[in-house]
C-alpha cells in the first residue's frame, strides 16, 4: 500500500541521517491484508493488552517529562491505545529541525499528520483546511513501541526538552 508515495518506505528509512519528508505525486491505494497478514495480525491478539499497557506507560513518561509541547486533548469516556504519540511544539523552533535533530541523534520520529490537500494530486482543489494545517505543521510523532527502554525515553525527552530553546534557528510563524 503505497498511497500514491513518490519515495518508498525504504528510501525514506534507508539512511537514518536525513529526513525526507513523503511527497504525494500522485492518488494511490490502500489494498487490504493479504492472508499472510491478516494471519501474522491474528497471531498478535495475544499480545495486545500487554502492548497497549506499555505502551500507555510510555506515554505517561512523555506527558510527564517533556516540557514546551502540547499534546492531544482525550476525551473522558475514550483510552487511547498509544497507537501512536503525537506532540505539537509551542516555540518557534520549527517542527523540521526537531525531526532532524532526533533522527541526527538515533531516534527516529516523522511527520504527526498528513495533510492530503497539500500534496499534488489535491493541491488545486483549494480547500481551506485550517486546524488540519496547523496540525501538519506543527506536530511530530515520538517512538512508543513497547520495548523502548527507559535510558531511551530519557534520551528522547532530553533532546526534545534542550531543543526547543538551544538550536538558535526560529521561524517566523509565532
Amino acid at each position: 500500500k503505497n498511497q500514491g508515495a513518490a519515495t518508498t518506505d525504504f528510501e525514506r528509512h534507508k539512511n537514518s541521517q536525513k529526513f525526507i519528508n513523503p511527497k504525494y505525486e500522485i492518488v494511490g491505494h490502500n489494498f487490504r491484508l493479504s492472508d499472510i497478514s491478516a494471519s501474522i495480525a491474528n497471531s498478535q491478539f495475544k499480545n495486545l493488552n500487554k502492548n497497549i499497557t506499555l505502551r500507555a506507560n510510555i506515554a505517561n513518561f512523555y506527558l510527564n517529562n517533556l516540557k514546551n509541547v502540547k499534546f492531544p486533548l482525550f476525551s473522558g469516556f475514550a483510552i487511547p491505545n498509544w497507537q501512536s504519540f503525537l506532540i505539537i511544539k509551542k516555540s518557534k523552533i520549527t517542527r523540521d529541525l526537531l525531526i532532524k535533530k532526533l533522527n541526527n541523534n538515533g531516534v527516529q520520529s516523522k511527520i504527526g499528520l498528513m495533510a492530503c490537500h497539500f500534496q499534488k494530486p489535491y493541491r488545486n482543489n483549494k480547500v481551506s483546511l485550517p486546524n488540519t494545517k496547523l496540525i501538519y505543521e506543527k506536530s511530530l510523532l515520538l517512538p512508543i513501541h513497547p520495548y523502548l527502554k527507559k535510558k531511551e525515553l530519557i534520551k528522547i525527552a532530553k533532546l526534545i526538552n534542550e531543543s526547543w530553546f538551544n538550536l538558535n534557528l526560529f521561524s517566523q510563524e509565532e
